[in-house]
This record gives C-alpha cells, structure tokens and sequence, in this order.
C-alpha cells in the first residue's frame, strides 16, 4: 500500500505517523511541486516508488480532479 497526495511531504509523514499507520506503507509520496492534479505526477512517483506500472494499482480518492489524474494513467 502507498500514500500519494498533493500536501507537502513534511505533511504527509507527519499525519501518516500521527494515524499511526506509517509501517504498512511501502511508499509515502507528498507533492512539493508546483503541479498538482489533474496532472499525474504524484501517481507517477508513487508507481516509480514501488517499481510497479502506474496503471496496475487500485486508487481511492475523493474529488474530480484526482479522479481525472488517475485516469490519465491508462
């Protein structure tokens, strides 16, 4: 399982350790960019993160734009 999210990383390792659910994840992607969804780029690090296709994982999300950023992935 990962985490990938637009939030800044510092954010995302803190709330992760916070939920307490930081030792299932295989990888923590934070967007400290400038591109955020729709544009696929944290999916893309995430999958690169977990040397898997961008296309083969299961995304759950909660807005349009992600939505759209995930399909952009195939």
């Amino acid at each position: 399982m990962a985490v990938a999210s637009n939030r800044p990383q510092f954010y995302v390792d803190r709330f992760i350790v916070l939920i307490g659910v930081k030792d299932y994840l295989e990888s923590i992607w934070g967007s400290d960019g400038p591109i955020g969804r729709p544009a696929p780029d944290v999916y893309l690090a995430n999958a690169k993160g977990l040397c898997k296709s961008p296309g083969a994982y299961l995304v759950i999300e909660d807005s349009p734009a992600s939505v759209s950023a995930r399909k952009q992935l195939g």
